[in-house]
């Protein structure tokens, strides 16, 4: 149309009339597409700054599994938790290998569930029942849980602080929840090796009190040559009874100046030890003729030790009766290996120390919570659904949660305590009653200590009533089970017991299923369409101007 009207002006000068209205029509559309150009543009100022800046999850926090509830956003607010111990954090850390330093001396870095070939696993508070999911044990803090870092985890990464230990080996730690993460289960470092603290003694000594070499002489002496107790006789006497040089006589004489007969065993009078000995058949000088028997532990005197066989239930010559025991892992002497219980935890005579495990799964004699089975059930009260598993409860349902504990060892296990997190289940229901128990830190519940007989089994309840009206709140981003319409508890095995959604909810759900085309793409889409925009509004304004030029040199002229 631009074109038809200036080809034809110069021929027709009515044409001039319509070349004003079409300008003004270009002013126009003009104005129109300015404002569409400075809306884009400004979307896209907003865009960009959500990139730089992203936003964070309203519900990051998850007590449920957080290592830290909340996590942090700095590497010394890490620093901070773990110097204060916070929720046991220092505790936790210490023990796989983990220092305050380490973390100090940390770098921040991304991660992505499935790197390392998918190998990664992430550790919280929460048991989820998921496949391969491990739990830890950390003194002091109570048992944890491993699993695949991919399993629960679907962001495309995550932030978190990477971490070299004093072992060379390489953790994660995320910043929005504090749980570790590494290659494989974690595992605590290997104890260091004993020290041997006695260089004068051979072998290895973990004890300062084993350097000791002079039993009767206070203080700890490393040389022998400080035990000597008679420095009147040549030689080191470590008793002072071997001070006395006149042993016939009343009291210690320790001078042997005076006129003793210090050999009384022996016909005439000796001033000199050196002239007591009544034993030629021992080295030594023996004042005292009982001493000649070089078989004290044998019946009679015998001047050989050819004739000190102490053991005749053993073949060959024994002079020590320490050895005439056949049983040296059971308490006392025993000449018979019938004799030899070495595991009298159990019942009848064990003569080897692998019948003492008290199960096929136990690493040690005293790994007695290897040879436990734990087993979870649900019923729903409200209704009269005996297994509750998988199925969909209703608010105001009363749910009883039943945990046994067997026992399949050969070994009573005393004192054994059980304990259970419900955090997951109590997001979505209260308590009713604990049947004994005792709810704690982090919603985990304890009952007293009690034994658990061989071959036996043991059970705990908990009862829960849930909401009324169940809350909408979001899904955490550190721990996407955390309000996902779920009830999860797993003792052994997992319990799912599911909720009716509501609108919102199922709208979060819904959306979490689209596909995240991330920032890249769509800053891409939203910098084409305002190149397309905006050439379009250069196009309009410089038709309009071109058509105002025109009208301007067609007055001035009074037509062509």
């Amino acid at each position: 149309m631009f074109k038809k009207l200036l080809s034809n002006l110069p021929y027709n000068p009515s044409l001039i009339g319509q070349v004003s209205f079409y300008a003004q029509r270009l002013h126009k559309e003009s104005s129109v597409r300015r404002a569409g150009f400075v809306m884009t543009a400004l979307a896209m100022l907003i865009q960009m700054f959500a990139v730089v800046s992203p936003p964070q999850a309203s519900l990051q926090a998850s007590p449920n599994t957080d290592l830290i509830n909340g996590g942090f956003s700095t590497k010394d607010e890490a620093v901070r938790h773990c110097r204060n111990n916070t929720q046991d954090y220092k505790t936790i850390l210490n023990h796989f290998g983990i220092t305050c330093e380490n973390i100090s001396d940390s770098s921040v870095t991304s991660i992505q569930p499935r790197d390392h070939n998918g190998k990664l696993y992430s550790m919280g508070r929460l048991a989820y029942g998921v496949e391969g999911e491990t739990p830890l044990r950390v003194p002091g803090a109570g048992t944890f849980y491993a699993r695949h870092f991919w399993s629960l985890n679907h962001d495309p990464s995550y932030k978190a602080l990477k971490v070299t230990t004093a072992q060379g080996k390489t953790i994660f730690i995320l910043f929005a929840c504090g749980n570790l993460v590494t290659v494989g289960v974690p595992t605590p470092p290997p104890p260091p090796p004993p020290q041997d603290v006695c260089d004068n003694i051979p072998g290895l000594q973990t004890d300062k009190a084993d350097c000791d070499v002079c039993e009767d002489t206070p203080g700890i002496q490393t040389d022998k040559s400080k035990c000597d107790k008679c420095p009147n006789i040549d030689g080191v006497q470590l008793k002072e009874s071997d001070c006395d040089v006149c042993p016939n006589k009343a009291g210690t004489q320790n001078n042997p100046n005076n006129k003793c007969d210090v050999c009384p065993k022996k016909p005439g009078v000796q001033t000199t030890v050196a002239q007591c000995d009544v034993c030629p058949n021992r080295d030594g000088i023996q004042v005292d003729i009982t001493n000649c028997d070089v078989c004290p532990d044998t019946p009679g005197t015998q001047n050989t030790k050819s004739q000190c066989d102490v053991c005749p239930n053993i073949a060959g010559t024994q002079t020590d009766k320490s050895k005439c025991d056949l049983c040296p892992d059971t308490p006392g002497t025993q000449s018979s290996t019938t004799q030899c219980d070495v595991c009298p935890e159990r019942s009848g005579v064990q003569t080897d120390q692998n019948d003492c495990k008290p199960c096929e799964n136990s690493q040690t004699n005293n790994d007695l919570t290897a040879c436990l089975d734990y087993k979870k059930t649900a019923k729903n009260i409200t209704q009269n659904i005996s297994d509750a598993n998988n199925t969909t409860a209703k608010p105001g349902d009363v749910i009883e949660y039943s945990l046994t504990t067997t026992n399949s060892g050969k070994v009573n296990i005393k004192d054994y305590q059980v304990t259970e997190g419900v955090g997951d289940v109590l997001d979505y229901a209260d308590v009713v009653d604990l049947h004994g128990g005792t709810k704690g830190a982090y919603d985990i519940v304890s009952w007293p200590k009690g034994e658990i007989k061989a071959g036996k089994s043991t059970t705990h309840r908990v009862t829960v009533k849930i909401k009324e009206v169940l809350p909408n709140t979001p899904a955490s981003s550190s721990d996407p089970e955390h309000f996902n319409m779920v009830m999860t508890n797993v003792y052994g095995n997992a319990i799912n017991i599911n909720l009716p959604p509501s609108i919102i909810k199922r709208t979060e759900i819904a959306t979490k299923e689209l596909p995240n085309t991330g920032p890249g793409t769509s800053l891409a889409i939203g910098f084409t369409a305002t190149f397309v925009i905006a050439y379009f509004f250069a196009r309009s304004r410089l038709l309009a101007k071109e058509l105002d030029v025109v009208r301007a040199d067609f007055g001035s002229v009074g037509g062509i």
